[in-house]
C-alpha cells in the first residue's frame, strides 16, 4: 500500500513539474506524424528556437493550448532551462 502511494506521489509530482505554465515557455514534443510547427499559428504563439529533441520546438506561448495540442498528436510542457537556451531556429 506504501508502494503504491509513494508511485502515485511521484507521478503527481512529475506532472506538476512537467506542466504548462499558463504563459512562457513551452516545450513541443511530437508524439506521431503531426510537425510541432502546427502550433506555430496558433494566436499569440512566438518561436523561441529548436528543442532539445528531434523536431521539437520551444515557444513562447499560452499553456492552454495543452489539450488541442494533445488531440493533433503534440505534447506541449514546460519548458526547462535547458530547452530555453536550444539552438535558434
Amino acid at each position: 500500500m506504501i508502494g503504491a502511494q509513494a508511485a502515485v506521489a511521484a507521478a503527481v509530482a512529475g506532472l506538476a513539474t512537467l506542466a504548462p505554465p499558463s504563459r512562457g515557455a513551452l516545450l513541443i514534443l511530437p508524439l506521431g506524424a503531426t510537425p510541432a510547427h502546427v502550433l506555430l499559428r496558433a494566436p499569440g504563439v512566438t518561436l523561441r528556437g529548436r528543442g532539445p529533441w528531434p523536431r521539437s520546438l520551444v515557444i513562447e506561448g499560452d499553456g492552454t493550448l495543452f489539450w488541442p495540442a494533445l488531440g493533433k498528436g503534440l505534447l506541449v510542457m514546460r519548458g526547462s532551462a535547458a530547452s530555453c537556451e536550444a539552438k535558434e531556429a
